[in-house]
């Protein structure tokens, strides 16, 4: 194929307009809204053969179509084109993720006074290297209010009587005195991780925050890869262990019928389990449910989970990861 110039471009068999464009230039690609092969206009999805010129109309802003991404459409067959266009929507889809994640926590600073506090320095706070991810992630709920409340104010004594947090969230303290971790290093504050929600008697290794002591994680987290080793620290169970709650979180599949949350509800009554969040929903007669739990420890997890799957109509009862 010929560019209007008469530079020579070689393209696989069954090429089109639109990867002509982007062999020329990914912004071409990503603008291109119109070709014209010897002098005649035709569609983008035009199967191009040797020797013939191609001129692509192009406008001066915008991105690519989702069609062309759409196989049985064929405006693409180039890998490296198909690619590129893949790479705009992601970087589309996060930018957007990362500007409503930065609205969410503007307004968060802003209700709390702490509009003076930097981005990057809370992004850390919550064992983020970079702020971008961070707020990603709070863009797209990943990070809830509750961790934005206690990177933005770590609590620095017990809450008042009506303000307890349930023991599943309470700092931990060493073991030796009333607390229920060990981290090797005595007076700091230790909180359990969010993503991995470790319990007795999984592993666990301390990560050492800016302004929340130690975050606990079950030492096979795949997010313990990505955190600065130097801040990594050992940690174990305490004695008083036994005598936490560690939250966890569960997924129920079932086929839907009257009374399917009251026999699951039951279960969770038998095992004298305290559940501190429900979500259910129900399409094409398949219920899904997901429930926040507070455990002892991975054994009474293993048992509920047990006694769900024998409710009539599951089909699936498992730990989310």
């Amino acid at each position: 194929m010929l560019t209007p110039e008469g530079q020579v471009i070689d393209l696989p068999a069954g090429a089109t307009p639109v990867d002509f464009a982007y062999h020329v230039h990914s912004g071409l690609g990503h603008r291109c809204r119109g070709a014209k092969v010897d002098g005649v206009m035709v569609p983008l999805n035009t199967r191009l053969k040797n020797g013939q010129q191609v001129e692509i109309l192009a406008a001066k802003t915008g991105g690519p179509s989702r069609d062309w991404l759409n196989a049985s459409l064929g405006y693409l067959q180039s890998p490296s084109a198909r690619s590129r266009v893949r790479q705009w929507f992601n970087r589309q889809n996060l930018e957007h993720a990362v500007a409503q994640g930065r609205t969410v926590v503007e307004k968060e600073l802003a209700r709390r006074g702490a509009t003076a506090m930097p981005l990057d320095r809370l992004a850390r706070a919550l064992d983020y290297e970079k702020t971008e991810a961070f707020l990603a992630d709070v863009g797209r709920g990943k990070l809830g209010p509750r961790a934005l409340e206690l990177a933005i104010e770590p609590p620095a004594e017990a809450a008042p009587a009506d303000e307890a947090p349930r023991p599943a969230r309470r700092p931990a303290k060493p073991a030796g005195g009333s607390g229920i971790l060990v981290v090797g290093v005595d007076k700091l504050m230790t909180v359990t991780a969010r993503c991995c929600k470790p319990a007795p008697p999984d592993g666990i290794v301390g990560f050492v925050t800016r302004g929340r002591g130690v975050t606990i994680h079950r030492a096979d987290c795949a997010n313990v890869a990505r955190l600065d080793r130097d801040r990594l620290m050992p940690a174990g169970w305490g004695e008083r262990a036994a005598e936490a709650v560690f939250p966890a979180d569960i997924e129920v599949e079932a086929e839907d019928r009257t009374g399917l949350l009251r026999d699951i509800t039951e279960v969770f009554t038998r095992e004298r389990i305290n559940v501190t969040a429900t979500n259910t929903a129900s399409r094409d007669l398949r219920a899904r449910m997901r429930f926040t739990i507070e455990i002892a420890d991975r054994a009474q997890l293993s048992r509920v989970l047990t006694e769900i799957r024998r409710v009539r109509g599951v089909v699936r009862a498992a730990k989310r990861s």
